[in-house]
């Protein structure tokens, strides 16, 4: 019995492959060609429309390479597909060697220190008032 088996009966818990370990197994079957970065613009894409479309591109690339991702449910790997509710934007279970948690310099994950970061810097120039 694997992890999916073992975490399938979790309920209201959103499960998430690790895409690094995704992108490694379908280079060892299909060879690491393009398919490289079709995967992972179709792993981030935020609209299904694209992903669709990127999908498609793969299938004209390499069709076993598009069955075998098409045979991991879409709702594990896919940003477009993901529970709006998950508030976490890790492809990764490891996160990259690089940037495990115990590297961190920041409570945020690195992503999100970022984006707090550009949101702090475009505030500056924000002002108050009453709004009626």
């Amino acid at each position: 019995m694997g992890l999916v088996d073992v975490v399938a009966n979790i309920p209201d818990v959103s499960r998430h492959f690790c895409c690094f370990h995704l992108e490694n197994n379908m280079v060892k079957k299909f060879g690491a060609s393009e398919l490289k970065v079709l995967f992972w613009v179709a792993a981030e894409t935020a609209n299904f429309d694209n992903f669709k479309h990127i999908m498609d591109c793969i299938k004209a690339v390499n069709k076993e390479a598009h069955e075998w991702l098409s045979n991991i449910d879409f709702n594990h790997w896919c940003m477009s597909k993901f529970d709006t509710n998950v508030k976490n934007a890790a492809y990764l279970n490891d996160v990259y060697k690089e940037l495990t948690t115990d590297r961190w310099h920041h409570k945020l994950t690195p992503k999100a220190h970022l984006k707090v970061q550009e949101i702090q810097k475009k505030s500056t120039f924000c002002t108050c008032s009453k709004g009626y």
